[in-house]
């Protein structure tokens, strides 16, 4: 049994993730994983936790409200080839720490659905390898009201990240590389807080943020 630091609100967790079944590990496929749990009654008012060993793991991965999945080891070896996607019309508490997500055909984390949910999301590194999509897309239509980001990094063709509204999203020590265009992109009605973060000049025709609403660039560096 992995234990996971109470703190965390998710406590003990049977479901493992490894590159082979063997002693300990009990899935190969972290999206199985966390089909398993919310299978044997676990969620928003059961908490649970998926932990996944190092290896590259090439799926889009469903999350799910009160499973959280933690990446232990070394985040350059805990790879995700695929889109990671949080729907906040399934309920409250989605969490997902110490993983390098890389999409070559799609955004690497997109948030869509309306209701009452949050996101913690740490230690991240995303990268959209396709030209024209975005590291990280929180969809215009939706409806998330609390959106927490730390220690991660945001990398894309285009925007580094695109923020839709209605929205409150924080971002802590994270960095955006918007490449040929905006770092980010922070779209009316949403608010957003960048607390020492660092963006990564996109050159000719670019700048860090644009934005038609508000927001708080407390902080921020311009490399």
């Amino acid at each position: 049994m992995a234990w996971i630091n109470s703190t965390n609100n998710f406590g003990s967790s049977f479901y493992v993730v490894g590159p082979v079944i063997d002693r300990g590990v009990n899935f190969t496929s972290i999206n199985t994983a966390i089909a398993q749990t919310v299978s044997d009654g676990f969620g928003v008012g059961n908490p649970t936790m998926v932990i996944v060993r190092e290896s590259t793991y090439t799926e889009n991965i469903a999350l799910a409200p009160g499973i959280g999945v933690q990446g232990i080891g070394d985040q350059t070896k805990l790879i995700i080839n695929g889109t990671v996607i949080a729907n906040a019309a399934l309920g409250d508490g989605f969490y997902i720490n110490n993983f390098k997500i890389t999409s070559a055909a799609s955004t690497a984390l997109y948030l869509t659905g309306v209701g009452a949910s949050s996101i913690i999301a740490s230690n991240l590194d995303l990268t959209a390898s396709t030209p024209g999509q975005v590291a990280l897309l929180i969809d215009a239509s939706t409806f998330w009201p609390t959106l927490t980001f730390g220690d991660c990094s945001f990398t894309a063709d285009s925007y580094a990240a695109t923020i839709g509204t209605p929205h409150t999203i924080t971002f802590n020590r994270c960095t955006f590389n918007g490449s040929s265009l905006w770092a980010v992109g922070v779209n009316g009605g949403a608010t957003a807080h960048f607390y020492t973060c660092r963006f990564i000049d996109p050159g000719s025709g670019g700048a860090e943020i644009n934005s038609t609403a508000d927001f708080y660039e407390d902080r921020k560096s311009v490399v």
